[in-house]
């Protein structure tokens, strides 16, 4: 098998013998390889001339005055310009692009720019899956995950929740969008968020919860926040005021 990184210059009868030495196969296997390349060359440098076209109408702010400059255009610029930082002006003109694979465009702009994509979900419906949805919310993104999981074909929710429980960033985009995740244990939720010095996000948010217990109800008063429990007693089956009032009473008096 030649090496296929050998150069030959046929000006030189030198390499003109070492080509010629070679058998048959391995000359094809040479000029195959010298067209492709020419061919990625070709493309890299029409890339490069239509990109270069485009500059004139980029404003100082990276808008683009005339948005024809995108009409037509395909794959390898739009990548191109997401890959230099421009995945918004891709975003905003994508029906002017021919030709596009939008799953591709979707992992390029999760890459370099996950906010632009996050922002633009509904654009990409149909291509996105639980490996975007995972890479979202490790990118600090997972608010547009738990604000429209439907957009995620095949979204395995209990994979996700997890997600969000490993990112403890992302739990507040949870909690604000409870009711789009079902079977999550909301007591088991409020638990963790508690023992992770998050009580503030169950604070904050105490009436997206639901099906909580006395053991909960109790915690939150020893931390201070029973009045906050008597406000949201519909969260609290079973647990009446009465209990509640009583709680507060003995927390008050251990604290004397």
């Amino acid at each position: 098998m030649p090496d296929t990184e050998v150069q030959f210059d046929f000006t030189k009868a030198d390499d003109q013998a070492q080509f010629y030495a070679l058998s048959e196969h391995e000359r094809d296997l040479l000029v195959e390889r010298a067209q492709v390349e020419a061919i990625r060359l070709n493309e890299q440098r029409d890339v490069e001339t239509a990109i270069a076209g485009m500059e004139s109408s980029r404003t100082d702010d990276g808008r683009y005055d005339d948005q024809t400059v995108f009409d037509g255009q395909g794959s390898a610029v739009a990548l191109k310009l997401i890959e230099s930082g421009q995945g918004k002006a891709v975003v905003k003109n994508l029906a002017r692009f021919k030709g596009l694979d939008h799953r591709e465009i979707a992992l390029a702009l999760l890459q370099r720019s996950p906010s632009v994509l996050a922002s633009n979900l509904a654009l990409f419906n149909g291509v996105l899956d639980n490996q975007v949805a995972r890479e979202l919310i490790e990118a600090d993104q997972g608010w547009c995950v738990a604000k429209s999981p439907s957009l995620f074909d095949g979204l395995d929710y209990t994979n996700i929740v997890e997600r969000f429980r490993a990112h403890h960033s992302a739990y507040i985009d949870l909690v604000r969008n409870l009711g789009n995740f079902k079977g999550v244990d909301h007591k088991q939720l409020v638990l963790e968020l508690m023992a992770a010095k998050a009580t503030w996000i169950v604070v904050e948010d105490l009436s997206r919860f639901h099906d909580l217990d006395e053991e909960v109800a109790r915690k939150l008063v020893e931390d201070c926040r029973g009045s906050i429990v008597l406000n949201h007693l519909e969260s609290f089956p079973g647990v009446s005021r009465e209990h509640i009032l009583e709680l507060m009473n003995q927390v008050n008096s251990a604290r004397s």
